[in-house]
C-alpha cells in the first residue's frame, strides 16, 4: 500500500517536472530574443544604406558611435523577397574597425534580374536557411523529450532524471548559438530605399570590442603648406593620412599610443599626457593642440579633443527645442562622448559647450542629441588683444520674462521655434535694446497672441505709455532707451588655472516710467515682487570677443507705500570699472562706482514712493558668468503733495491741491547702491568672492509748505546770489605748495583716493555720494550770529525747514576750515561739513624719500597709527599701498 501511493506520488512529481523542463527549454530555443550589445543605451554599431558610385551600386555603411575599438566585426543584412527573390543574406567580414568613424560595404543590384551581388574581399551571398546546428540542437531535444517520456510512463527514475538535464541543456545550447548583435535602432531594421519605395533590411552584427584600445578625438594646427598629415602609430606601425582644412587636422587616436606627425614642412611626435589629453612636441615647423575660434579683438584656443561644429563648411541644423543637431551628409565623424563647440546661433553670441550624448544614423545625415557642457571642457584660453574687447551695445537684444509684456523693434534674425538651448526657453518675442516698452504684469489676452510691433522710436525721443487704474493692484509701463559703451578684456587660461577680466562701462538706462499703486505693499503680491524688484527681462549684447557675451538682468523697482501715481523719466548712467583676478598681489575683486541719476516727472504721493532701474552686468564664456557687476539707481520720495519735479526743482501741480493738504511737503534722495562679485567659481573651482555694498544717498530736494509759499520749490523769489551768503564770513586760502591734485589711502581703506586743492576750495573722490564736488573753504571761526545759532542747532549738518536759504545754502557747498598749527606744524585742517562736530583732519606738508629721491607729500599726522600721506603722481601712491 506504501509502496503503490510512493510510486503514484513519484509519477506525478517527475510529470511536473518534465513540463517546466519542456517549457524552459521551448522558451530558450525559440522564444529568448538576442543579446543586445549596446553602449550609453543605444547601438555601438549601426547600419544605414546609401546609394554608391557606380552602377547599380550600393553601400551598406557600417558606423561606430563609439570611441571603442573592434575586432572580428561580421555584419549580416538579409534582403526581403521583394528585392531579390532568392532571400538573399549578405555578409561581410572585418578584421578591425573604429578608427575611421565608418566601413563602407558595397554591393550591386541588378534592376532587370533583381539579382543582388557583392565583389568585396570577405564577402558573401548565402541563400536564406536555418543554420543545421539549430536543426541538430532541436532535433535533440524533441527526440530525448520523447524518449524521456516513454521512459517516464515506465517509471524509470534515473532515466527521468537525465530527461531534465538533457532537456533544458539542450535549451541552454540552442540559446547560445544565436548570434549576439548590436541593434540598428532597436527595431534592428536598416532603410532601404529602392525605386521610391522603403525596405526595412534586418541587420545582425557579430563583434569584439578590443580591451584597452580607447580612442581620443585629438585635433592639431600647424603652419605650411602641407593639406594633409600622416599620423604612423609608433605602437602597431600602421598609419593614417588625415586631410586638412585651413591648416587645421582632426582624427582619432588610441589614447595608450604615440604618434609620428609628418607633412610638408612640418613633423613632430604626438603622445597622450597634460590636462589637455595630448602632448605635442615640433621637431619641424609649429604643431599645436588645438583649433582657434578668432574675432576683431582676440582668440581662443579650443581644447585638443573638441570638435568645431560647421568645420570645413559641414552643414548642419540645430533644433533647440529638442537639443539635437543635424549634420548633413554621411561623411561627418561625430560618437557618443564628443564635446563640440557650437558657433553662435541665435541669442548665443557666443556660441555654446555641448556634449554628445547619442547618435542616431540616418541616410545622408547624422543626428546628434547633445547636452550642456562647461565651459572649460570645451576652451583651452581666451585671450584678449592689448587694445581689448567692445561689446556692441547697438546690436543689443532685450528678452522678456514670460509674464511681461513686450513691443518695440523685433530683434532680427530670431525665425526659430519658441525655445532657446540646453534649458534656456526663450519665446520668440524679443526686441532691440535700443528702444522697447515693458508692462508688467501681463494680461492674458496678451498672452494668447505675440504684441503687434511697433517701429522704434528715434534715440531720446520719450512716449508716455498709457495709464491704467486697477484698484488694489499696480502696473507699470517703462519705456526703456539703453545707449553707451562697454568695454572688456579677458586673458583666461582653463588648463593652468590663471584668470583676469575687467569690464570698463559707461551704460545709460533711460526709463519712461507710467505707474499708478493705490495699495500698501504687505496687501498687494505685484507690488512686493516691484519692491523687491521685478525682472522684466535680459539684454544680451555680442561682443568681438571669441565666445564672450555681456548678459544683463534688467529689473524695475516700485517700492511704494500708501497711494502713487506718476508719469516720471529715470535716466541712470552706470560708469563702472571692476576687475576678477587671481594674480599675484591683486584684490579678487574689485569694483570702481560712478553712478549718477536724473529725475523728473509729474508724483502725486500720499506715502512714500522709490522708483529705481537694477542691473546685474555679466560678462560671459559660452553662458558661464566671469563677474558680477550688482548697480542699482532711484529716487526716494517721501511727500504728501502733488507736484512736477525736475533735477533739484520741485514745484506744486495746483495751489488748490496744497490748500487740501494741510501738511503738504516733498523730499527727494538719489540713493545709489554697488557691489562686485565672482563668479569664476564653477570655470575654475575656487571660492568666489563679493565685494562690500556701496551705498551712495544724495538729497536732491526738499520743501514743506506754509502759508507764504506756495508756488515753487527751486530758488525762493528774490533769492540773493551765492556771494550775498558770504557777507560777514572769512574764505580760507589754501597754502600755495598744498594746491594740486593728490593721490593715496585712507586709513583702513583699499580705495584710491584724490584731494585736489584749489586756491579757497577742495574736491575729493573716495567712492562717496560726494565724489568729485567742489566746496569752497570757509574759516570754521568766523561766523555770524544767525550761523552760529544754525550751527547750535544743526548737530552735523542736519537742518530742519525753517532755516533761511543762506544756511542752506552754506550747508551744501562750504566746508569748514581753519589754517592753525598742529604741534607747531604749518597746514590746513578740514571739516568735511559746515557744521561740524568733531576735529576734522590736518594735512601739512611734509619731505618723503622715494626711489631715491627727495618728493613732497601731503601727510595727516594727528594720529601716529593712521597716518595717511598723499603723493602728486598716481603711481608713487599705488607703490607705495603694495
Amino acid at each position: 500500500m506504501g509502496n503503490h501511493f510512493l510510486e503514484k506520488r513519484f509519477r506525478r512529481t517527475t510529470k511536473w517536472l518534465l513540463f517546466l523542463a519542456l517549457s524552459l527549454a521551448a522558451l530558450l530555443t525559440i522564444g529568448l530574443p538576442a543579446t543586445i550589445v549596446s553602449a550609453d543605451g543605444q547601438a555601438p554599431l549601426q547600419t544605414v544604406i546609401e546609394r554608391g558610385n557606380q552602377k547599380n551600386g550600393y553601400d551598406l555603411i557600417l558606423r561606430n558611435t563609439t570611441n571603442n575599438l573592434y575586432r572580428n566585426v561580421t555584419v549580416k543584412a538579409a534582403l526581403p523577397k521583394a528585392i531579390d527573390q532568392r532571400q538573399v543574406v549578405l555578409t561581410w567580414h572585418v578584421k578591425a574597425f573604429g578608427t575611421a568613424d565608418q566601413h563602407r560595404l558595397h554591393f550591386t543590384l541588378d534592376p532587370k534580374q533583381n539579382r543582388v551581388a557583392v565583389s568585396e574581399k570577405g564577402a558573401t551571398i548565402a541563400y536564406a536557411k536555418q543554420t543545421p546546428w539549430l536543426w541538430l540542437t532541436v532535433g535533440l531535444v524533441v527526440s530525448g523529450g520523447a524518449i524521456g517520456g516513454l521512459l517516464v510512463y515506465r517509471r524509470r527514475k534515473a532515466a527521468a532524471l537525465l530527461l531534465v538535464i538533457g532537456v533544458v541543456g539542450g535549451g541552454l545550447a540552442s540559446a547560445s548559438l544565436q548570434v549576439s548583435q548590436a541593434a540598428d535602432r532597436a527595431s534592428n531594421k536598416t532603410p532601404f530605399v529602392l525605386n521610391g519605395k522603403t525596405y526595412q533590411i534586418k541587420t545582425t552584427i557579430d563583434y569584439e570590442r578590443v580591451a584597452n584600445a580607447q580612442l581620443l578625438p585629438f585635433v592639431l594646427r600647424f603652419d605650411g603648406a602641407a593639406n594633409q598629415l600622416t599620423y604612423t602609430d609608433l605602437t602597431t606601425h600602421e598609419t593614417q593620412t588625415v586631410a586638412a582644412v585651413a591648416h587645421v587636422a582632426q582624427t582619432r587616436l588610441i589614447s595608450t599610443h604615440k604618434y609620428q606627425v609628418k607633412g610638408q614642412g612640418v613633423a613632430g611626435e604626438v603622445s597622450p599626457g597634460g590636462p589637455d589629453h595630448f602632448t605635442v612636441k615640433a621637431d619641424a615647423g609649429r604643431l599645436q593642440a588645438g583649433a582657434t575660434v578668432t574675432k576683431s579683438a582676440g582668440e581662443a584656443v579650443l581644447r585638443s579633443n573638441v570638435r568645431q561644429v560647421g568645420f570645413a563648411n559641414e552643414r548642419y541644423t540645430i533644433e533647440p527645442a529638442r537639443a539635437r543637431l543635424i549634420i548633413a551628409g554621411s561623411a561627418s565623424d561625430y560618437r557618443v562622448g564628443d564635446v563640440l563647440y557650437v558657433p553662435p546661433f541665435g541669442f548665443n553670441y557666443g556660441g555654446a559647450a555641448a556634449k554628445v550624448t547619442g547618435v542616431d544614423v540616418r541616410p545622408s545625415e547624422l543626428v546628434l542629441t547633445i547636452k550642456s557642457a562647461a565651459p572649460q571642457s570645451v576652451v583651452h584660453q581666451i585671450r584678449t588683444t592689448p587694445a581689448g574687447g567692445q561689446a556692441d551695445v547697438a546690436k543689443a537684444v532685450f528678452v522678456p520674462v514670460a509674464d511681461v509684456a513686450v513691443s518695440g523693434r523685433r530683434a532680427p534674425g530670431m525665425s526659430m521655434q519658441q525655445a532657446g538651448f540646453f534649458g534656456l526657453q526663450v519665446e520668440n518675442r524679443a526686441t532691440t535694446a535700443k528702444d522697447f516698452k515693458v508692462t508688467f504684469p501681463r494680461k492674458q489676452e496678451e498672452e494668447k497672441t505675440a504684441p503687434a510691433e511697433e517701429p522704434a522710436e528715434a534715440s531720446g525721443s520719450k512716449k508716455a505709455g498709457k495709464k491704467h487704474q486697477l484698484p488694489g493692484e499696480a502696473e507699470v509701463v517703462d519705456e526703456a532707451h539703453l545707449e553707451g559703451t562697454l568695454g572688456l578684456t579677458v586673458d583666461a587660461d582653463f588648463l593652468k588655472g590663471n584668470y583676469d577680466a575687467k569690464v570698463d562701462s559707461g551704460l545709460k538706462y533711460d526709463n519712461h516710467f507710467n505707474a499708478q499703486v493705490t495699495v500698501d505693499p504687505d496687501s498687494s503680491a505685484l507690488l512686493k515682487k516691484l519692491a523687491d524688484g521685478k525682472q522684466v527681462g535680459m539684454i544680451i549684447i555680442p561682443t568681438n570677443v571669441p565666445m564672450v557675451t555681456v548678459h544683463i538682468p534688467f529689473i524695475i523697482a516700485l517700492d511704494a507705500s500708501g497711494e502713487a501715481t506718476l508719469t516720471v523719466d529715470l535716466n541712470a548712467a552706470a560708469a563702472l570699472t571692476a576687475e576678477v583676478t587671481n594674480q599675484k598681489g591683486k584684490k579678487p575683486a574689485s569694483v570702481k562706482p560712478d553712478l549718477s541719476c536724473s529725475f523728473k516727472g509729474n508724483v502725486d504721493v500720499n506715502g512714500t514712493l522709490t522708483p529705481a532701474v537694477k542691473t546685474k552686468l555679466e560678462p560671459v564664456i559660452l553662458g558661464e558668468p566671469l563677474v558680477a557687476i550688482n548697480a542699482s539707481a532711484g529716487v526716494e520720495i517721501k511727500a504728501d503733495a502733488s507736484f512736477h519735479c525736475s533735477g533739484s526743482k520741485v514745484s506744486p501741480t495746483a495751489a488748490a491741491k496744497l490748500g487740501a493738504r494741510e501738511h503738504a511737503s516733498v523730499e527727494g534722495n538719489f540713493v545709489a547702491k554697488t557691489s562686485a562679485e565672482t563668479e569664476v567659481g564653477q570655470l575654475f573651482h575656487v571660492k568666489d568672492v563679493k565685494t562690500d555694498e556701496r551705498t551712495f544717498r544724495h538729497q536732491l530736494f526738499k520743501w514743506q509748505a506754509d502759508a507764504s509759499q506756495t508756488a515753487t520749490l527751486g530758488k525762493p523769489a528774490g533769492d540773493p546770489s551765492p556771494a550775498a551768503y558770504a557777507k560777514g564770513f572769512k574764505a580760507i586760502t589754501v597754502p600755495a605748495n598744498m594746491r594740486g591734485t593728490w593721490y593715496g589711502y585712507e586709513a583702513y581703506s583699499d580705495t584710491l583716493t584724490t584731494i585736489t586743492f584749489g586756491q579757497h576750495t577742495i574736491a575729493q573722490v573716495d567712492g562717496t555720494a560726494d565724489d568729485g564736488r567742489v566746496y569752497s573753504l570757509y574759516d570754521e571761526a568766523v561766523r555770524t550770529a544767525e550761523d552760529q545759532h544754525a550751527r547750535e542747532q544743526a548737530n552735523g549738518g542736519s537742518l530742519s525747514p525753517q532755516y533761511t536759504a543762506g544756511d542752506r545754502y552754506r550747508a551744501d557747498h562750504w566746508w569748514a576750515a581753519s589754517l592753525a598749527p598742529f604741534n607747531g606744524k604749518a597746514g590746513l585742517r578740514v571739516w568735511n561739513t559746515w557744521y561740524p562736530s568733531d576735529s576734522g583732519k590736518f594735512y601739512c606738508i611734509e619731505q618723503k624719500q622715494v626711489a631715491g629721491k627727495t618728493v613732497a607729500v601731503l601727510t595727516e599726522p594727528e594720529y601716529p597709527d593712521q597716518i595717511e600721506t598723499f603723493y602728486h603722481d598716481k603711481a608713487q601712491a599705488i607703490n607705495s599701498r603694495e
